[in-house]
């Protein structure tokens, strides 16, 4: 028999008599099936640290340049571990712990399970304001008619402002006046978002979601829009 990789994982089988590596192979495929075939990562933005510890899995972040998107797992003998690195399959799931999400490979990008995919439905909140907001001020309060997960920095949000503040400008955004994480919009109009700690937050229905502006006010931001990515 000839060797060949069967379809789906990708997976080696049909050695040839006699090979001498197979055994390794073999090895690197039931790796990649173990790691596959039960799929949950860390997070799929946090950076991958240098060194992690055995079981450690991630998918690495999209803007991370080397390997961007392919799924890394921490392993190797004992006192040799490193990161290897496993490209995902069209159709590739995982459940990525930090967002509560099961996630899916569609060739180009991980996306959350559409909604009857047995997956996070879709649950965006649109926050922004007109006039420059004055010192403290309450420029944005929703009130969450059921729960929703907001992704580790708010990944995926998007904001734009008409008129950049003169100062770089930090709202706060805060679930029943706790403060979950911030938007800074810089002097150049670029948005930063950033959840608190890093992770995931959850914002319970009923809760009252608001956006509020620094207690220094800005001279002149105006005409912003947000929209945070969220999931319920």
């Amino acid at each position: 028999m000839t060797e060949r990789v069967m379809p789906g994982l990708g997976l080696r089988s049909f050695y040839e008599s006699g090979q001498k590596d197979w055994g390794d192979r073999v090895s690197e495929d039931l790796r990649h099936l173990s790691v596959i075939g039960g799929a949950h990562v860390t997070s799929r933005v946090t950076p991958i640290p240098a060194s992690g510890a055995v079981g450690d899995i991630y998918i690495v972040p999209s803007n991370a340049g080397a390997h961007a998107e392919e799924i890394a797992v921490w392993e190797g003998p004992a006192g040799a571990e490193d990161w290897v690195y496993l490209a995902p399959t069209l159709g590739c799931h995982v459940f990525v712990e930090d967002e509560a999400t099961n996630v899916q490979w569609t060739g180009a990008v991980w996306e959350a399970f559409a909604i009857g995919g047995g997956g996070a439905t879709p649950y965006d909140i649109r926050l922004g304001f007109g006039a420059t907001p004055t010192a403290s001020q309450v420029v944005e309060a929703i009130l969450i008619v059921r729960d929703v997960t907001f992704a580790g920095d708010f990944a995926g949000s998007l904001g734009s402002i008409g008129t950049p503040p003169v100062a770089s400008l930090a709202l706060s955004v805060e679930d029943d006046g706790v403060e979950i994480g911030t938007i800074t919009i810089g002097t150049d109009g670029v948005f930063t978002f950033a959840t608190t700690g890093g992770g995931a937050q959850t914002v319970a229905a009923s809760s009252l979601l608001t956006l509020v502006a620094p207690a220094v006010p800005d001279a002149s931001a105006g005409n912003a829009i947000m929209t945070l990515l969220g999931s319920a």
